[in-house]
């Protein structure tokens, strides 16, 4: 069902140029172009996957794909796929962050949190992903530490979290087929949850201001009374690599 996709899109287009207005530019001037003025969706859709950390667009593309496009099993799947990925991105980056920090100075943490860190980080899944990127950001807010992404601190709010956890039990029912659903229920499921889907992915446009990279090589430059320094040589991780 090709509307899915059409509204999928045109929600999460909206919330991206939120954060980065300089890709509407792009589309006006598609849209000039085009004899009807409509825009068209396949370049809100390569605009969008192209605009995002590849591990998330890569998830996309394949979510926006012609062949996931009607209300079946596979799309229920890639809509959990996407998320999951989203939301395992987020956690990572802020899971960084606190380590990067803790090797340098001592954080302030909750008590038997720490251990609780430890479990959640052994099973990377939709729950702990969740649990994780709330209670990272609780110990940064404790510790006075501002997020890398700093767009983190006024998105994630509860009601993210609650579309979020809405998630959980139907992923770990679904996913582990601990329930079986006729075709009618898996049509209604790919319609409910992409709402709260699209809410999600507005809360997290903001991770397309930020651009992954491949180190191709590292050259050491050293005289011999000097430091040494460290070349870097790096190109944008993306669809072509």
């Amino acid at each position: 069902m090709a509307s899915l996709n059409d509204k999928l899109i045109h929600s999460v287009y909206d919330g991206l140029i939120l954060h980065r207005p300089q890709l509407k530019s792009l589309v006006d001037l598609d849209e000039d172009d085009d004899d009807d003025g409509e825009i068209d969706i396949r370049l809100l859709a390569d605009l969008i996957i192209r605009s995002y950390p590849w591990p998330i667009g890569v998830e996309l593309r394949r979510l926006f794909s012609a062949q996931l496009a009607e209300p079946d099993r596979m799309r229920l799947e890639q809509l959990f796929k996407t998320l999951e990925r989203t939301l395992q991105f987020l956690a990572f980056v802020q899971g960084s962050q606190l380590l990067t920090v803790s090797a340098t100075q001592k954080l302030t943490i909750g008590a038997g949190l720490g251990p609780e860190f430890v479990r959640r980080w052994s099973t990377i899944s939709l729950g702990n992903l969740t649990w994780l990127i709330k209670h990272t950001q609780d110990v940064m807010d404790q510790n006075g530490l501002v997020p890398f992404m700093e767009e983190a601190k006024q998105e994630l709010t509860e009601e993210f979290f609650t579309n979020c956890s809405f998630w959980i039990p139907e992923r770990n029912a679904i996913g582990h087929y601990e329930i079986h659903l006729t075709d009618e229920q898996i049509q209604i499921k790919c319609v409910e949850p992409q709402e709260r889907l699209m809410a999600i992915r507005r809360s997290l446009a903001f991770l397309a201001k930020y651009k992954l990279v491949s180190v191709r090589s590292i050259q050491v430059e050293k005289t011999r009374r000097g430091e040494a320094h460290f070349n870097h040589q790096l190109n944008i991780l993306n669809s072509s690599n």
